[in-house]
């Protein structure tokens, strides 16, 4: 009886995983969907938002974060006072994201914008050594390592194209990549808090914060938006866009933090990168932007390097009902 009782424990515990990795798979899945659909969206009506109205950055932001704050109170409903934690977390939540919007939006103001999505593709790095040292996680393995860097290296020939080189640009894309990165570890850590927040309760809690300081940059904006600057009409055709834009911009933004809690951090950052080539291929698509073969190639490359990266997460999926079967094998 005993020896059916330990051939049968590693059989239970493989059909359990492997019915728990499906479960997984199966929120995962729609979630990224949505995350990816969300920032494509995003990315396409601030396009045409600025084309109508201008480089009106700082209260397009303010814009998003004022809508996001909307969304996720009819999504959320009624909600909980933080405890001390959750609003430590929020708070640096919120500053490093808005930091590191502040910091893009100069970097493209200075440089050609390939160049910064080229610089913003090895953000990852910076994410990779900030979640090591911060969260419970450890450094990831080198095969994810190498995945990972597969993909960077990938991204960045496939938004390469013709920039210029300014070096106080080059500080600003890797001084956001820092803080976004920052930002994500943060969400990480609210998932190992006592009493964790939610993906969607997290992002409406770091926005609460990070609207202030949009609404603080915002104002001269503003103030030159109500003195005459754009047309009438101009604004109210840019109006049902920036709706738009602002629903999008809640919707891939909660599900990245939605994200975050059922993946490692390295999973994230191959998540993430991806979730850049997508958008640089869609975007091409739909502005019918020239398409060079160094951009080919490193879709093909950023392709290649998320397979690895699958096939290694398989692999380690795996590995421990190996060792749990050779132990049961043992003691029978």
């Amino acid at each position: 009886h005993s020896f059916r009782l330990i051939c049968w424990q590693p059989q239970c515990v493989r059909r359990l995983a492997h019915t728990g990795h499906k479960m997984v798979l199966a929120i995962v899945l729609p979630v990224v969907a949505l995350w990816y659909g969300g920032a494509v969206i995003n990315v396409i009506t601030a396009k045409h938002i600025f084309g109508r109205v201008g480089d009106y950055v700082w209260t397009l932001t303010l814009c998003q974060m004022t809508i996001n704050q909307i969304c996720a109170r009819i999504y959320l409903g009624r909600l909980k006072p933080l405890t001390r934690d959750q609003r430590r977390l929020a708070f640096l939540g919120g500053l490093t994201t808005y930091l590191g919007f502040i910091c893009t939006n100069k970097a493209f103001s200075l440089m050609n914008p390939s160049l910064v999505e080229t610089v913003k593709a090895s953000e990852p790095v910076a994410g990779t050594i900030i979640s090591s040292l911060a969260t419970r996680e450890g450094w990831p393995s080198f095969l994810i390592v190498r995945a990972l860097a597969v993909v960077v290296a990938g991204v960045m020939m496939a938004s390469y194209h013709n920039a210029s080189f300014v070096l106080f640009g080059l500080v600003c894309t890797l001084g956001s990549n820092a803080l976004f990165s920052c930002g994500n570890v943060c969400s990480k850590l609210n998932h190992e808090l006592a009493e964790p927040l939610d993906g969607m309760a997290y992002w409406y809690a770091d926005v609460s914060y990070g609207i202030w300081f949009a609404l603080i940059l915002a104002l001269w904006e503003i103030k030159t938006l109500l003195s005459g600057d754009v047309d009438l009409e101009d604004l109210q055709a840019a109006l049902p866009l920036v709706i738009v834009n602002g629903i999008a911009f809640w919707t891939y933004n909660s599900m990245m933090y939605v994200v975050t809690k059922y993946v490692e951090f390295a999973t994230f950052s191959v998540l993430n990168t991806t979730r850049r080539a997508v958008m640089i291929t869609v975007t091409m698509l739909y502005f019918s932007q020239e398409c060079t073969m160094t951009n080919l190639v490193g879709l093909l490359i950023t392709g290649f390097g998320f397979l690895l990266f699958i096939r290694e997460k398989v692999r380690e999926s795996n590995a421990p009902h190996h060792s749990n079967h050779d132990q049961a094998s043992k003691e029978a």
